[in-house]
């Protein structure tokens, strides 16, 4: 939580929309979570598409 700036809120949030897509999966007994091999599959497209669209790139401008 603290390493990424969010709060407990916000934390609990994204790991329901993550749960609830099946992107990870948790231990009740050890509150561990994991990726699933869907989560891990998500990771590889995006690590795909994040190096065909650089975000250091400045967008071109668009005359009008």
């Amino acid at each position: 939580m603290y390493g990424s700036f969010l709060s407990f809120a916000q934390i609990n949030e994204y790991l329901d929309f993550l749960l609830a897509n099946a992107l990870i999966t948790k231990s009740d007994e050890t509150r561990i979570y994991w990726l699933t091999e869907k989560g891990l599959r998500f990771l590889r497209i995006y690590d795909e598409m994040a190096a065909l669209i650089p975000v250091d790139e400045q967008a071109p401008v668009v005359a009008k």
